[in-house]
């Protein structure tokens, strides 16, 4: 793709305006090809063929579950407060559950006693639960939801809450999603006008959100390299002061915890003068950065109908999280009932369950992919076809025609591009949990290291992969090829004009992800204080963090719209000059974008006098 920026033509304008009524994509000869084949056929199969052992394990957990198991809960004999239990899987005449099987359909409030004086998961006979009519007859206790909670402080109540002889993590995490899911449902709604201030901002002050973000990002870091850096020294004469005259009974942990402090504020003052650098030595280019936003602009303008995709895809992901949760309670909720003890009953998952969770995340994985995949390949095909367009502000339903064509020609290769991204995602969390299970251990160290050194490739790995497959349904969209050909197609275009790429597109999406970013920071920061002294919450952080990953996927919703679009443009701009000559053939690019990518040419100084006067 050499000849995408060479400067050898005598002419570099695009069609003049006489010229742009006379010619569209339908009627001339352009890469956007008009015959188009489906594409990844096969992997539409696959798709399908997946989700049927999941609906198999799903029946067998809902056999052998309950979901008021969690909402609810049930005394030490397994029996669930507020409802009958069915006897599901226990012989009859079982002496070891005579007790189960109750109707406690009037004792709707779990009383849980003695789980302040339990020692381990293994000590579970001091803990008592029952199901009790009323908390009004246990002094000291109050009703809170369906549970019976001591009247005492909130961290006191989330230790009870989370000593309730419960062992199960997931069953501790499925209570608190059934407490806070109004909170986390209002936060998605707040990440979405979040979203939506920031596209409006991008479309009518491109410079000022480049600049205020680049500002904050470098006032930030000189305030926590300033606020690192006082600290230490805080520390470190307190220190001195309290070991004035024994200096060498100073404790070990008090050295390192304040080298802790001094290693965190050299590494905060290294992070603030890269970005410095980094800032400076892209200043030239935050014009360019700006036109480009512009131009993306300028085809949102002409297709306003682009901005409905993510409001499709946010009702789509939305729909595909909240049924992974409503099964991920089912999942939690299923069981075999068993005790080691005699005494306390629980639900033990067999290894179909312990499957089936697994399964489902993946499930998930896939289809929220899926989703965002098919939002990236709708606007590859729109801002083609607008962009080898003559007329580009008077074009036929070019969003919904791009959709049409995806859904009949495409969803085969979006399903194996989002099927990559998943099964990365997927390889992440399981390796987070093996290092959750690896750091608890003796000699655990270069293990975790190991651990956190995947996790940290695996990251990069996905973004590296995302990024390709954002190019390649681009020259799917464009020339109807399949997912592997076009993701050559793709990394041979990058891989030809890698400086010009990195000059054009780096700053650009660093502040896509910057808005990204302070969505989510700022949905956090609400979150927080919505749920951080909420009742009964065992694990705080987890809502949150589902909250935060909900504005995550809403931000990143959005900010894909003018990501894409920018991305597209490239790569069109790429095959735009391969195709055409500016002088017999005229290119589709406009004159703005023409000035845009000049300043990043670097033979620019080369070209003949004519040219740059047409350019001018």
């Amino acid at each position: 793709m050499g000849s995408a920026f060479s400067g050898g033509k005598d002419k570099v304008e695009p069609a003049s305006p006489e010229k742009e009524g006379s010619a569209t994509a339908d009627s001339e000869e352009t890469p956007f090809v008009k015959s188009r084949r489906c594409t990844d056929a096969a992997c539409m199969i696959v798709f399908i063929v997946f989700f049927i052992p999941l609906i198999g394990l799903l029946i067998y957990c809902i056999r052998y579950g309950n979901i008021y198991r969690i909402l609810n809960g049930y005394d030490r004999c397994g029996n669930v407060c507020g409802r009958v239990t069915e006897r599901v899987g226990i012989a009859p005449n079982d002496p070891k559950f005579t007790c189960f099987g109750a109707d406690m359909t009037k004792y709707k409030f779990l009383m849980v006693r003695g789980a302040g004086i339990r020692d381990s998961e293994q000590q579970e006979a001091n803990v008592n639960r029952e199901c009790v009519s009323s908390c009004a007859g246990y002094p000291g206790y109050r009703e809170f939801f369906n549970r019976c909670i001591p009247e005492k402080t909130q961290d006191q109540v989330n230790v009870f809450f989370s000593k309730t002889g419960l062992s199960n993590f997931f069953q501790e995490v499925s209570e608190d999603m059934d407490l806070c899911w109004k909170e986390i449902l209002a936060l998605f709604f707040i990440a979405l006008g979040f979203s939506l201030v920031l596209l409006i901002l991008l479309r009518v002050a491109v410079a000022l959100v480049v600049w205020v973000m680049l500002g904050t990002v470098l006032i930030v870091c000189f305030i926590a390299t300033a606020y690192l850096w006082v600290q230490w020294a805080n520390k470190r004469d307190k220190l001195k002061e309290d070991y004035r005259y024994l200096p060498q009974s100073q404790s070990a942990s008090e050295t390192k915890n304040l080298n802790s402090y001094m290693g965190y504020a050299i590494a905060a003052t290294v992070i603030s003068v890269i970005v410095l650098l980094l800032i400076l030595g892209l200043r030239s280019r935050l014009r360019l950065v700006v036109q480009l936003f512009k131009e993306a602009g300028r085809a949102i303008t002409d297709m306003p109908s682009l901005l409905i995709l993510p409001w499709l895809t946010f009702i789509c992901v939305g729909i595909a999280i909240v049924v992974w949760f409503f099964l991920a309670l089912l999942i939690e909720s299923s069981g075999m009932l068993t005790s080691e003890n005699n005494v306390n009953f629980n639900y033990k998952k067999d290894g179909a369950m312990m499957v089936t969770r697994w399964y489902n995340l993946l499930a998930m994985f896939w289809v929220t992919q899926f989703f965002i995949a098919c939002q990236h390949m709708v606007v590859a095909g729109a801002v083609a076809f607008w962009y080898f367009s003559r007329r580009k502000s008077a074009l036929n339903s070019p969003v919904a025609k791009s959709m049409s064509r995806t859904v009949r020609y495409h969803l085969g290769s979006v399903v194996f591009g989002s099927l990559l991204v998943a099964i990365v995602q997927f390889a992440r969390v399981i390796l987070q949990s093996v290092y959750n299970t690896l750091k608890t251990g003796e000699d655990s160290t270069i293990k975790t290291n190991l651990a956190k050194v995947c996790g940290c490739c695996l990251a990069l790995f996905e973004k590296f992969l995302s990024y390709i497959n954002r190019n390649a349904y681009i020259e799917i969209a464009l020339k109807s090829t399949n997912f592997l050909e076009s993701s050559k197609r793709a990394i041979s275009v990058i891989g030809s004009n890698a400086l010009r790429v990195a000059a054009i597109n780096s700053v650009g999406d660093f502040v896509l992800f910057l808005g990204k970013i302070a969505v989510v920071l700022s949905t956090m920061l609400v979150g927080i204080a919505m749920i951080q002294n909420k009742e009964g919450v065992q694990h705080v952080w987890v809502p949150i963090t589902l909250a935060s990953i909900f504005a995550y996927l809403v931000a990143h919703s959005f900010m894909t719209i003018y990501e894409m679009a920018i991305d597209t443009i490239f790569i069109c701009f790429c095959e735009d000059c391969e195709m055409n000559d500016g002088v017999a053939k005229p290119y589709f690019m406009s004159r703005a974008l023409m000035e845009f990518v000049d300043e990043s040419d670097p033979n620019r100084a080369t070209r003949p006098s004519s040219a740059k006067t047409e350019i001018e």
